[in-house]
């Protein structure tokens, strides 16, 4: 078992399509990515691969800003997005926090027209960063929850 390797594993009442577009498209990343108890005032995207893209995260209580950027890997709509994942500044107690890693997500269709959401983000420095981050992942993905079960006439 690799310590430094985060596997989250989600159901989706939503379609491939619809979670791809939701990781891709930055109008639909500035409404759910990042945790709770913080916004996406800022998302850019070169959807390709080599392209990069940029997520600015801003705490609502303090507004201190947090940027993740990386590098787009692997791009296979609507089943999988392999990217590059870094920050730009480390985090307070928790060494390698800017250290590169790597996310995974495959979007996998059921049987019941849901979708199964399999996370894995890999190269952790230390199981810190890997705790901070399975949190941080866990409480976005409640919000990507809640952003695809909304209605919207454009989904």
């Amino acid at each position: 078992m690799d310590n430094h390797k985060l596997v989250i594993r989600r159901t989706f009442n939503a379609s491939p399509e619809q979670l791809f577009r939701a990781w891709t498209e930055p109008a639909a990343m500035r409404m759910w990515k990042a945790p709770e108890g913080l916004e996406t005032p800022a998302v850019e995207v070169d959807l390709r691969v080599g392209g990069t893209y940029a997520v600015t995260m801003r705490q609502m209580d303090s507004g201190a800003l947090h940027v993740a950027r990386g590098v787009y890997k692997e791009i296979d709509p609507p089943r999988r997005l392999v990217f590059t994942w870094a920050w730009d500044s480390e985090m307070p107690g928790i060494d390698g926090f800017t250290q590169e890693t790597q996310v995974t997500v495959e979007l996998l269709p059921t049987a019941g027209g849901n979708t199964d959401l399999v996370l894995t983000h890999e190269l952790f420095a230390n199981m810190e960063a890997k705790a901070s981050h399975e949190q941080g992942w866990a409480s976005t993905l409640n919000k990507l929850e809640r952003f695809v079960a909304a209605p919207s006439p454009s989904r």
